[in-house]
C-alpha cells in the first residue's frame, strides 16, 4: 500500500528535496509534500531524499548541498 514515494530512498547525498504544499480545495485546506530536484537528475538514476534533513528552505537546501555535501546521522 501506500504511493509512489515508497519508492524513493533515503540517502545522506539526496537528490530530492521534500517541500509541504498547502493549498485549498472548496474552503479545505490540504497538505501534501511535493518532491522537487535538487539538480538534474538522469533516466535510471535512484531517487533519493534525507529522510531527516533539518532544513526548511529549498535556497538553504540547495547552498549546503554545494558547500558542504552531507554526512550520516
Amino acid at each position: 500500500q501506500g504511493n509512489e514515494s515508497r519508492f524513493i530512498a533515503h540517502s545522506c547525498e539526496p537528490n530530492l528535496f521534500p517541500y509541504r504544499v498547502h493549498y485549498d480545495v472548496g474552503n479545505h485546506p490540504k497538505r501534501h509534500i511535493g518532491f522537487f530536484a535538487v539538480h538534474d537528475i538522469q533516466p535510471g538514476t535512484e531517487l533519493t531524499f534525507d529522510y531527516f534533513a533539518e532544513v526548511k528552505d529549498p535556497k538553504e537546501f540547495h547552498e549546503l548541498t554545494l558547500s558542504q555535501g552531507w554526512t550520516c546521522r
